[in-house]
């Protein structure tokens, strides 16, 4: 009896112990890192784009299930066949969160082209149309979405969009892979029902920053897509690739081994989609630990065909150190309409030299460069950033002519008007050298 009664005095002791200790370490875990990014207001320290050391404490904690309050439930795919919007087809607006992690000198300049969607809890929106005015900010240009969030990172929890089988555009609501950010998980259903855009939901776990897709049905991410799917809805390789291809239809899927051991593993701290046959990919100093594998990736990506029937041309824009080992994130941009939108790093010459990278290898738009301190190596501008989708917007998917080609030429084209107004005329526009463009009427063969 004694014995029981000392064990039983003993153990409750210890379990005060770890009570106390489970208190102290999620004070500390709350606390948040030592630095952490603040918004350009000064409001509030920003959550950081990784788990941080509370989520992932709190999903050990649960056995390593995530918890949703939201109950995600999935739906089944939208009308075939499905096709998933490229970042460089006509957008309406931008995604963005506040208080906000960029840089108002941007928000200046993307108001001059789009809408502003600005997701804003209820306890911000009487500051931030001021502050908004107060930087030179056209808040005709703004539609605020009042609603409870969790972070900046539009990029990763917004919505991704397709046109379906009946040519109307779709919000397609992945799981948004922190899912103890269940508020920023809610935003794409959210804005759907704001801009009244259907919205179809899977539950499979991903991040728009590991996935670009160059609006012809194919696409690319890391590994850690599948490496998620397996662990936290024990899907195969081959159900994620059917999952791509029933809602978002994705035709070959390249899923690329990501060249950290470390980090977020998102493709877009890496390499960007700039057209369809088009990749930029980073390049390091070659005694960076990653060089090895980043000239393996390019070397590979330049061996995959494109939509177009030919290899990807590979392009590399140099990516310095900014501090620690760590390279600049210059290929995290973001592609609206007729401009190309780079993070810059604050090295004249190296933040110059990426401005004139894109404008090589994107020649006819407008490229514009902005610095920003809270930029860093795996996230920056395009993590910050979604675009949203024109829902009546005029497609025209080719294959261009390559290299020097005997006359006449045949130019097929399929020129899609998502508005329905209807089209009075198509004609392709061409000149020789610097010559006069020519106008030649296109010659309908069906379609839709």
């Amino acid at each position: 009896m004694t014995g029981i009664a000392i064990t039983t005095y003993r153990y409750r002791r210890v379990a005060g112990l770890f009570r106390f200790a489970g208190l102290l370490l999620a004070l500390i875990l709350l606390a948040g890192p030592a630095g952490a990014e603040r918004d350009a207001d000064d409001i509030e320290e920003l959550i950081p784009h990784r788990e941080t050391a509370l989520e992932r404490y709190r999903l050990l904690a649960n056995g390593g299930r995530p918890v949703d309050a939201r109950l995600f439930v999935a739906q089944p795919p939208p009308a075939a066949p499905v096709r998933n919007c490229a970042e460089w087809e006509p957008v309406t607006g931008v995604l963005i969160r506040y208080p906000i992690g960029l840089p108002y000198a941007l928000l200046c300049d993307l108001d001059d082209d789009v809408t502003l969607h600005v997701v804003v809890d209820s306890g911000f929106i009487d500051v931030a149309p001021g502050n908004f005015v107060a930087n030179g900010v056209d808040t005709s240009m703004v539609r605020w979405l009042v609603k409870a969030n969790n972070s900046i990172w539009t990029r990763d929890y917004g919505p991704w969009f397709v046109f379906d089988g009946q040519g109307d555009l779709t919000i397609i609501d992945h799981f948004y892979n922190r899912p103890w950010r269940t508020s920023d998980n809610k935003i794409p259903a959210e804005l759907g029902a704001q801009l009244g855009i259907p919205v179809v939901a899977h539950d499979m776990w991903h991040a728009g920053g590991n996935y670009m897709t160059e609006g012809a049905h194919l696409s690319m991410s890391t590994n850690l897509v599948y490496e998620e799917a397996l662990a936290y809805n024990g899907m195969s390789p081959e159900e994620v690739r059917s999952l791509m291809t029933d809602y978002y239809g994705v035709m070959s899927y390249s899923v690329i081994k990501d060249i950290e051991s470390g980090g977020i593993h998102h493709i877009d701290t890496w390499g960007k989609y700039l057209d369809e046959e088009t990749v930029l990919i980073k390049e390091v100093a070659t005694s960076h630990h990653t060089y090895d594998a980043l000239e393996q990736r390019a070397t590979l990506i330049a061996s995959l065909i494109a939509s177009t029937g030919r290899p990807y041309d590979v392009h590399r824009v140099y990516c310095y150190d900014i501090g620690g080992g760590n390279p600049a994130a210059y290929t995290n941009s973001l592609i609206a309409n007729h401009r190309i939108y780079v993070p810059l790093f604050g090295d004249a010459t190296h933040d110059s030299a990426a401005v004139q990278a894109y404008r090589a290898a994107a020649p006819g738009y407008e490229v514009i460069g902005y610095y920003y301190s809270g930029f860093i190596t795996d996230d920056a501008l395009h993590c910050r950033i979604k675009g949203v989708m024109d829902v009546g917007m005029l497609r025209v998917g080719h294959v261009p002519l390559a290299g020097d080609v005997a006359g006449p030429a045949t130019v097929r084209a399929e020129v899609r008007d998502h508005s329905e107004a209807g089209l009075a005329a198509v004609e392709i526009r061409y000149r020789v050298d610097d010559g006069a463009w020519t106008p030649v009427p296109m010659v309908s063969v069906g379609g839709y």
